[in-house]
């Protein structure tokens, strides 16, 4: 489901942690990134990381 994966891109346990770092983040002005690998380089192998952006829209606690 779509909740848990955004809650794992965070690194929290529960919606409640997931919309409190939202608003901290919100509120300092800051916006949240993860590092994905995208690939490997061609020439040495290593892997290649890329910054993604993470939504910075708070999650309902019901679901209809």
């Amino acid at each position: 489901e779509d909740r848990y994966r955004r809650m794992s891109k965070l690194g929290v346990r529960n919606i409640h942690g997931y919309n409190e770092r939202i608003a901290k983040a919100a509120q300092k002005g800051e916006s949240l990134t993860r590092q994905v690998q995208t690939g490997f380089d061609a020439t040495t192998g290593q892997p290649q990381y890329e910054e993604e952006d993470i939504s910075l829209s708070p999650m309902p606690f019901i679901v209809v």
